[in-house]
């Protein structure tokens, strides 16, 4: 996807799909570019209903 600067991004990211104890699910993701600032980070989701 490209920036607003029209600049094409490349990353990389690992992850996890798990159930919780209220058995709903949560996504867990380390992610990182592979070109430009070379920065990173961690996100997560977690089912609602």
């Amino acid at each position: 996807m490209p920036t607003d600067e029209g600049e094409l991004k490349a990353g990389q990211s690992t992850g996890l799909i798990l159930k919780n104890a209220q058995d709903k699910l949560e996504l867990k993701f380390e992610w990182n570019w592979l070109n430009g600032a070379l920065t990173g980070g961690h996100s997560e989701s977690i089912e609602i209903e």
